[in-house]
């Protein structure tokens, strides 16, 4: 996959600006605050329709405007595909080759991305709800079946969930749903499992290299319900206690990813940067993985990936990206700190908002 071309207006700190990326590597550099996140976040957002900062559309807006709009131009194994996406006092737009979609679900695959940021430290350390939802994201653009089922069985549980905190709760439409809840949920499961075992072996083998120590990294699915045949059971057994709680207590909204370094668990024992490095094993997992189901590799947005890393271990980073892969990279370190990789790659400054090509 390889974005062609780049529009935001009015989104985060850019006000006008057209990108028009080389197809290997991309070095966006300058100080902090300028707009090199927001150009990624552009990105995220017309490929994916969400952010991976902001909990509303309206914080994606510039200070004093009404609105954005981002345009990326990508070509794959299926062709050009153009997606634009606006956001105008309250009302998301989005259009696919000139097109508006049925729903925004059919943005999902259309350009395939995988972003990097800082804070994706918070997928080894954090909640299991981050991880969850990073499988989530993973699978839904590469499976729709899964998707699907994401979408029934989350619609399934919020009924279910509605249906407990009534005075008197109807037992046939408790029925119902956790039939829903069984049939979709058995789907995620199995789908889950496999796909975290793959993600293992990848990940498993990207932290080796990007490792300074010889450690080893795992990843553990530990599905709420481990045999899908008995998921009504499970739910029958669990609805005294749902109907105390006002809320449904077993099933995948509950699964965790254990992700452990020499069998202990990261998120306790490990260091800053062996998660950093966990978490960026992930990602490039994620794209590794993208690519086997879809026969293309992801362009790859890497915010501030060179932070606080020595030149050694920057060219250790460095050797992990594929080499067909298209990145866009953000830095605010100086150019001659960089890999000498990077300082032959397309160069384009980032300044209050402007993003100029250098060189």
């Amino acid at each position: 996959m390889r974005l062609e071309k780049i529009v935001c207006e009015q989104f985060r700190r850019l006000t006008r600006v057209t990108v028009e990326p080389s197809p290997g590597l991309n070095v966006f550099f300058g100080g902090n605050a300028q707009g090199k996140t927001s150009l990624l976040e552009a990105v995220l957002y017309a490929a994916t329709a969400r952010s991976h900062r902001a909990t509303t559309d309206r914080e994606l807006v510039q200070h004093g405007a009404d609105g954005f709009y981002v345009s990326i131009t990508a070509a794959g194994t299926a062709g050009r595909v153009t997606v634009e996406s606006r956001w105008w006092q309250g009302q998301k737009r989005f259009r696919i080759n000139g097109a508006v979609p049925d729903r925004l679900s059919d943005l999902l695959g259309r350009v395939q991305v995988v972003l990097f940021a800082p804070d994706d430290q918070e997928l080894v350390k954090g909640a299991a709800s981050g991880r969850r939802r990073f499988l989530d994201i993973c699978l839904s653009r590469i499976h729709g079946r899964y998707l699907r089922a994401l979408q029934a069985y989350r619609q399934a549980l919020r009924q279910r969930n509605a249906v407990l905190k009534n005075t008197r709760p109807d037992p046939v439409l408790l029925e119902s749903f956790d039939v829903i809840l069984a049939r979709e949920g058995a789907v995620l499961t199995e789908t889950r499992a496999d796909w975290v075992t793959r993600l293992d072996e990848a990940a498993s083998a990207l932290y080796h290299d990007l490792a300074e120590q010889r450690e080893t990294l795992r990843l553990r699915y530990a599905p709420d319900i481990r045999n899908t045949d008995q998921y009504l059971d499970v739910l029958k057994r669990s609805r005294e206690s749902d109907l105390r709680t006002g809320t449904t207590g077993r099933g995948p909204h509950r699964d965790e990813i254990q992700v452990l370094v020499d069998d202990r668990p990261l998120d306790v024992f490990g260091s800053q940067g062996q998660q950093k490095s966990a978490a960026l094993a992930l990602r490039l997992a994620e794209a590794a993985l993208t690519r086997e189901a879809c026969g293309e590799t992801p362009a790859l947005l890497l915010d501030e990936i060179f932070s606080d890393l020595d030149e050694r271990r920057s060219e250790r980073v460095l050797g992990t990206v594929p080499s067909d892969a298209q990145a866009l990279i953000t830095t605010a370190r100086p150019l001659d700190t960089l890999p000498c990789r990077l300082r032959n790659a397309r160069l384009f400054q980032v300044q209050e908002g402007k993003v100029m090509p250098h060189g």
